[in-house]
């Protein structure tokens, strides 16, 4: 399933996942989540990948 995420979930991801004092979370401005067999696929600004396997 593909989605993309809110301004709130933004936030919750960095906080989660990325640390916040690094100087590249201002530049953050989309994130896009696809899940497939159990792993969530984070696209960030459309460039990077994050894969989160449970």
């Amino acid at each position: 399933m593909y989605r993309e995420l809110s301004f709130k979930e933004i936030d919750k991801f960095i906080k989660k996942y990325l640390n916040i004092n690094d100087p590249y979370i201002d530049k953050i401005w989309h994130i896009s989540v696809i899940e497939y067999n159990g792993v969530k696929e984070y696209r960030i600004n459309y460039k990077y990948t994050l894969r989160v396997y449970k």
